[in-house]
Protein backbone atom coordinates (compact mmCIF):
# COMPACT_ATOMS: atom_id res chain seq x y z
CA UNK A 1 0.00 0.00 0.00
CA UNK A 2 1.27 3.48 -1.12
CA UNK A 3 2.53 5.68 1.84
CA UNK A 4 0.41 8.35 0.49
CA UNK A 5 -2.59 6.58 1.20
CA UNK A 6 -1.58 5.60 4.32
CA UNK A 7 -1.23 8.97 5.50
CA UNK A 8 -4.61 9.74 4.15
CA UNK A 9 -6.23 7.14 5.74
CA UNK A 10 -4.75 8.41 9.24
CA UNK A 11 -6.81 11.65 9.23
CA UNK A 12 -10.28 11.99 10.34
CA UNK A 13 -11.76 12.94 6.73
CA UNK A 14 -9.65 9.98 5.87
CA UNK A 15 -11.28 7.37 7.67
CA UNK A 16 -14.33 8.70 6.84
CA UNK A 17 -14.36 8.48 3.65
CA UNK A 18 -12.55 4.77 3.23
CA UNK A 19 -15.56 3.74 5.54
CA UNK A 20 -18.12 5.39 3.42
CA UNK A 21 -16.77 4.02 0.25
CA UNK A 22 -15.65 0.55 1.82
CA UNK A 23 -11.78 0.93 1.27
CA UNK A 24 -9.41 -0.80 3.11
CA UNK A 25 -7.98 1.05 5.86
CA UNK A 26 -4.09 -0.32 6.45
CA UNK A 27 -2.24 -0.04 9.39
CA UNK A 28 1.61 0.89 9.55
CA UNK A 29 3.69 -2.30 9.76
CA UNK A 30 6.33 -1.89 12.68
CA UNK A 31 9.55 -2.92 10.29
CA UNK A 32 12.69 -4.12 11.84
CA UNK A 33 15.69 -1.18 12.09
CA UNK A 34 18.53 -0.22 14.11
CA UNK A 35 16.23 2.54 16.22
CA UNK A 36 13.34 -0.28 17.09
CA UNK A 37 15.22 -4.11 16.83
CA UNK A 38 12.54 -5.29 19.12
CA UNK A 39 8.89 -5.26 19.69
CA UNK A 40 7.53 -2.60 22.43
CA UNK A 41 6.03 -4.34 25.10
CA UNK A 42 5.89 -7.64 26.99
CA UNK A 43 5.58 -10.99 25.58
CA UNK A 44 2.47 -13.01 27.42
CA UNK A 45 2.64 -16.75 28.05
CA UNK A 46 -0.78 -18.61 27.91
CA UNK A 47 -1.81 -22.25 28.18
CA UNK A 48 -4.96 -23.61 26.58
CA UNK A 49 -6.43 -25.05 29.75
CA UNK A 50 -5.09 -23.03 32.13
CA UNK A 51 -6.14 -19.48 33.43
CA UNK A 52 -3.30 -16.38 33.42
CA UNK A 53 -3.76 -13.45 35.35
CA UNK A 54 -4.18 -10.49 32.44
CA UNK A 55 -1.46 -8.35 31.69
CA UNK A 56 -1.69 -4.55 32.94
CA UNK A 57 -0.65 -3.10 29.56
CA UNK A 58 -1.56 -4.32 26.09
CA UNK A 59 0.65 -7.26 25.52
CA UNK A 60 3.44 -6.93 21.87
CA UNK A 61 3.02 -11.06 21.96
CA UNK A 62 1.29 -13.70 22.75
CA UNK A 63 2.67 -17.75 23.02
CA UNK A 64 0.04 -19.65 23.36
CA UNK A 65 0.95 -23.67 24.11
CA UNK A 66 -1.29 -26.22 22.71
CA UNK A 67 0.62 -28.81 22.53
CA UNK A 68 -1.27 -31.08 24.37
CA UNK A 69 -4.25 -30.53 22.72
CA UNK A 70 -5.77 -33.91 21.70
CA UNK A 71 -9.66 -33.43 21.23
CA UNK A 72 -12.38 -31.11 20.53
CA UNK A 73 -11.96 -30.45 24.25
CA UNK A 74 -8.84 -28.93 24.17
CA UNK A 75 -9.76 -26.85 20.82
CA UNK A 76 -12.67 -25.14 23.05
CA UNK A 77 -9.79 -24.70 25.26
CA UNK A 78 -7.44 -22.77 22.85
CA UNK A 79 -10.60 -20.86 21.95
CA UNK A 80 -11.24 -19.50 25.57
CA UNK A 81 -7.80 -18.63 26.43
CA UNK A 82 -7.56 -16.74 22.91
CA UNK A 83 -10.58 -14.97 23.01
CA UNK A 84 -10.34 -12.77 25.65
CA UNK A 85 -6.93 -11.53 25.16
CA UNK A 86 -6.74 -11.01 20.85
CA UNK A 87 -8.47 -7.67 20.92
CA UNK A 88 -5.89 -6.68 23.69
CA UNK A 89 -2.63 -7.25 21.91
CA UNK A 90 -0.61 -4.09 20.96
CA UNK A 91 -0.70 -2.92 16.86
CA UNK A 92 1.85 -4.69 15.08
CA UNK A 93 1.77 -7.75 17.54
CA UNK A 94 2.22 -11.43 17.35
CA UNK A 95 0.50 -14.45 18.45
CA UNK A 96 2.19 -17.43 17.67
CA UNK A 97 0.43 -20.57 18.46
CA UNK A 98 2.46 -24.07 19.62
CA UNK A 99 1.06 -27.11 18.14
CA UNK A 100 2.38 -30.97 18.04
CA UNK A 101 3.48 -32.96 15.47
CA UNK A 102 0.88 -35.02 13.89
CA UNK A 103 0.27 -38.38 15.83
CA UNK A 104 -0.74 -41.55 13.07
CA UNK A 105 -1.59 -43.85 15.49
CA UNK A 106 -3.91 -41.34 17.29
CA UNK A 107 -6.98 -40.03 14.80
CA UNK A 108 -8.15 -37.73 17.82
CA UNK A 109 -5.47 -35.86 18.11
CA UNK A 110 -4.17 -35.40 14.14
CA UNK A 111 -7.53 -33.59 13.99
CA UNK A 112 -7.45 -31.59 16.30
CA UNK A 113 -3.80 -30.31 15.61
CA UNK A 114 -5.07 -30.69 12.25
CA UNK A 115 -7.98 -27.96 13.39
CA UNK A 116 -5.08 -25.67 14.88
CA UNK A 117 -4.13 -25.11 11.03
CA UNK A 118 -7.66 -24.01 10.19
CA UNK A 119 -7.65 -21.75 13.22
CA UNK A 120 -4.82 -19.69 13.10
CA UNK A 121 -4.98 -18.91 9.48
CA UNK A 122 -8.94 -17.36 9.79
CA UNK A 123 -7.70 -15.44 12.90
CA UNK A 124 -4.79 -14.09 10.93
CA UNK A 125 -6.98 -12.95 8.59
CA UNK A 126 -9.50 -11.14 10.98
CA UNK A 127 -7.17 -9.75 13.30
CA UNK A 128 -6.03 -6.81 11.31
CA UNK A 129 -4.07 -3.86 12.80
CA UNK A 130 -0.53 -5.19 11.34
CA UNK A 131 -0.89 -8.17 13.67
CA UNK A 132 0.38 -11.40 12.99
CA UNK A 133 -0.54 -15.03 13.67
CA UNK A 134 1.28 -18.09 13.21
CA UNK A 135 1.46 -21.47 14.08
CA UNK A 136 4.85 -23.74 14.99
CA UNK A 137 4.85 -27.50 15.26
CA UNK A 138 7.22 -28.45 17.83
CA UNK A 139 9.14 -31.48 16.97
CA UNK A 140 12.33 -30.66 18.61
CA UNK A 141 11.67 -27.77 21.50
CA UNK A 142 15.51 -26.91 21.64
CA UNK A 143 15.73 -26.07 17.86
CA UNK A 144 12.54 -23.61 17.88
CA UNK A 145 14.30 -21.10 19.97
CA UNK A 146 15.52 -18.96 17.19
CA UNK A 147 12.09 -19.90 14.99
CA UNK A 148 10.87 -17.75 17.82
CA UNK A 149 12.92 -15.28 18.34
CA UNK A 150 12.29 -14.85 14.66
CA UNK A 151 8.43 -14.75 14.67
CA UNK A 152 8.08 -12.38 18.25
CA UNK A 153 10.58 -9.84 16.15
CA UNK A 154 9.72 -7.08 13.80
CA UNK A 155 11.56 -9.10 10.80
CA UNK A 156 8.40 -11.20 10.37
CA UNK A 157 5.82 -8.47 9.79
CA UNK A 158 5.14 -9.64 6.71
CA UNK A 159 4.44 -12.94 8.03
CA UNK A 160 1.18 -14.26 9.01
CA UNK A 161 -1.10 -17.38 8.72
CA UNK A 162 1.81 -19.87 8.27
CA UNK A 163 2.32 -23.31 9.60
CA UNK A 164 6.13 -23.57 10.40
CA UNK A 165 7.61 -27.05 11.57
CA UNK A 166 10.56 -27.36 13.40
CA UNK A 167 12.17 -31.05 12.30
CA UNK A 168 15.25 -32.95 14.49
CA UNK A 169 18.34 -31.32 13.48
CA UNK A 170 17.74 -28.26 12.62
CA UNK A 171 19.70 -26.22 15.10
CA UNK A 172 20.17 -22.40 16.02
CA UNK A 173 22.84 -22.38 13.82
CA UNK A 174 21.01 -23.47 10.53
CA UNK A 175 18.21 -21.34 11.58
CA UNK A 176 20.01 -18.43 12.66
CA UNK A 177 18.77 -14.74 12.50
CA UNK A 178 20.70 -12.74 9.73
CA UNK A 179 22.25 -15.55 8.17
CA UNK A 180 22.82 -15.64 4.48
CA UNK A 181 20.34 -17.88 2.25
CA UNK A 182 22.11 -21.01 1.11
CA UNK A 183 22.92 -20.58 -2.54
CA UNK A 184 20.89 -22.19 -4.80
CA UNK A 185 21.08 -24.94 -7.64
CA UNK A 186 21.06 -23.44 -10.95
CA UNK A 187 19.85 -25.25 -13.54
CA UNK A 188 22.55 -26.74 -16.28
CA UNK A 189 21.62 -24.89 -19.45
CA UNK A 190 21.86 -21.20 -17.52
CA UNK A 191 25.49 -22.20 -16.36
CA UNK A 192 26.46 -23.04 -19.95
CA UNK A 193 24.88 -19.75 -20.88
CA UNK A 194 26.97 -18.12 -18.87
CA UNK A 195 30.17 -19.66 -19.88
CA UNK A 196 29.42 -19.01 -23.69
CA UNK A 197 28.88 -15.09 -22.70
CA UNK A 198 31.70 -15.26 -20.78
CA UNK A 199 34.20 -16.44 -24.38
CA UNK A 200 32.43 -14.17 -26.04
CA UNK A 201 33.39 -11.66 -24.04
CA UNK A 202 36.84 -12.26 -23.68
CA UNK A 203 37.72 -12.99 -27.17
CA UNK A 204 36.18 -9.28 -27.80
CA UNK A 205 38.46 -7.95 -25.24
CA UNK A 206 41.72 -9.68 -27.11
CA UNK A 207 40.66 -8.37 -30.43
CA UNK A 208 40.13 -4.87 -29.04
CA UNK A 209 43.59 -5.54 -27.21
CA UNK A 210 45.19 -6.77 -30.70
CA UNK A 211 45.32 -10.10 -29.72
CA UNK A 212 43.98 -13.22 -31.72
CA UNK A 213 41.45 -15.23 -29.69
CA UNK A 214 41.62 -18.85 -28.33
CA UNK A 215 40.18 -21.08 -29.86
CA UNK A 216 37.63 -23.20 -27.32
CA UNK A 217 36.74 -26.61 -27.45
CA UNK A 218 33.27 -27.41 -28.75
CA UNK A 219 31.41 -30.84 -27.99
CA UNK A 220 33.03 -33.77 -27.09
CA UNK A 221 36.41 -32.22 -26.41
CA UNK A 222 36.89 -31.36 -30.37
CA UNK A 223 37.94 -27.87 -31.56
CA UNK A 224 34.75 -25.43 -32.03
CA UNK A 225 34.82 -24.51 -35.91
CA UNK A 226 35.81 -21.40 -36.41
CA UNK A 227 33.17 -19.24 -38.32
CA UNK A 228 33.21 -16.81 -41.26
CA UNK A 229 33.97 -12.86 -40.86
CA UNK A 230 30.61 -11.81 -41.55
CA UNK A 231 30.56 -9.22 -45.09
CA UNK A 232 29.79 -5.95 -44.00
CA UNK A 233 28.57 -3.44 -47.00
CA UNK A 234 26.33 -3.55 -49.87
CA UNK A 235 25.90 -6.39 -51.61
CA UNK A 236 27.90 -6.38 -55.06
CA UNK A 237 26.28 -5.68 -58.24
CA UNK A 238 26.60 -7.39 -61.80
CA UNK A 239 28.20 -5.03 -63.91
CA UNK A 240 27.51 -4.61 -68.09
CA UNK A 241 25.15 -6.35 -69.93
CA UNK A 242 22.92 -8.99 -68.35
CA UNK A 243 23.79 -12.73 -68.67
CA UNK A 244 21.39 -14.13 -71.17
CA UNK A 245 19.77 -18.05 -71.21
CA UNK A 246 23.15 -18.92 -73.13
CA UNK A 247 25.48 -17.52 -71.11
CA UNK A 248 23.45 -19.47 -68.19
CA UNK A 249 23.67 -22.76 -70.65
CA UNK A 250 20.13 -22.64 -71.80
CA UNK A 251 18.87 -22.12 -75.55
CA UNK A 252 20.39 -18.90 -77.07
CA UNK A 253 17.85 -15.87 -77.73
CA UNK A 254 16.36 -15.09 -81.30
CA UNK A 255 17.70 -11.74 -82.54
CA UNK A 256 14.75 -9.28 -82.88
CA UNK A 257 13.52 -8.81 -86.12
CA UNK A 258 14.59 -5.37 -87.90
CA UNK A 259 11.55 -2.86 -87.78
CA UNK A 260 11.22 -0.03 -89.70
CA UNK A 261 13.17 2.85 -89.15
CA UNK A 262 12.32 6.68 -88.10
CA UNK A 263 13.54 8.80 -91.47
CA UNK A 264 13.75 5.78 -93.92
CA UNK A 265 9.96 5.68 -95.01
CA UNK A 266 9.66 7.50 -98.49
Amino acid sequence: MADRYLRFTGTAPGRFLTRRLGLPQPAELRRWSAERPALDGEVLHLTAGKSAPDPAAPPAAVVLDATHVRDVEGLADVHAALAPRVRSVAASGRIVVLGAPLDPADHHQAAAQQALEGFTRSLGKEIGRGRTVNLVRLTDQAAAESTLRFLLSPKSAYVSGQVIEVAEGTGPADLRLGAAPRRAHRPRHRCRARDRRGRRRDARQGRRAGRRPRRTAGRGGRPAARRAPRRRGPRPRHHGRRRGRADRGGAARRPPRPGPQRGNHP
